[in-house]
């Protein structure tokens, strides 16, 4: 004899104030894909530096490019640069841009000397190569603080003295992390 079709069950608001704290759905952290960040610890030292991050669509890896414009010895200047980063030590798989990473990192910079630099035909022009290593923390409303530490070597050197600035660097981004 054939059966009957059970008959589906009639589903019901139910009000979340009355579902136990136990069983109710843990709510997911926001995603972050994107953050920008600035070193204020450099403006005392007259650099303005500006990171721009975009997470991978694999959320493992990140590309970075920055921008630092400032004076430094008697030049004024500016660098470009770009860095990889792999993230070995998430926070969450929800928030791929937070967490420990390490990475390569390429820089590109001019520099003018401050006094008279229309008149000059000495300038800087730097390339380097180089690792990074940081930790990105991302907060309430997405707060970003990032302690970091890099190393680069000179590819294109024109200026020993004036470039030696570049290796090592230790630093502290604060910022804001979005969608």
């Amino acid at each position: 004899a054939p059966t009957k079709p059970k008959e589906a069950k009639e589903l019901k608001e139910v009000d979340p104030k009355k579902v136990p704290r136990k069983k109710r759905a843990k709510v997911k952290k926001k995603v972050y894909t994107q953050a920008i960040t600035i070193n204020p610890i450099a403006l005392a030292f007259n650099y303005l530096p500006i990171t721009y991050e975009l997470r991978s669509k694999d959320r493992k890896h990140s590309y970075a490019a920055y921008f630092l414009w400032g004076s430094y010895h008697g030049y004024n200047g500016f660098d470009l640069g770009l860095s990889y980063r792999w993230f070995i030590k998430q926070a969450s798989k929800y928030r791929p841009l937070e967490g420990l990473y390490v990475g390569p990192t390429m820089t590109v910079g001019y520099w003018l000397p401050a006094e008279d630099a229309s008149q000059s035909a000495d300038t800087g022009i730097g390339v380097t190569i180089g690792a990074e290593a940081g930790y990105k923390m991302v907060f309430e409303k997405g707060i970003t603080f990032e302690p970091y530490l890099s190393a680069r070597y000179m590819l294109l050197n024109p200026d020993e003295d004036f470039f030696e600035y570049k290796i090592p660097c230790i630093g502290v981004n604060i910022g804001y992390s979005f969608r």
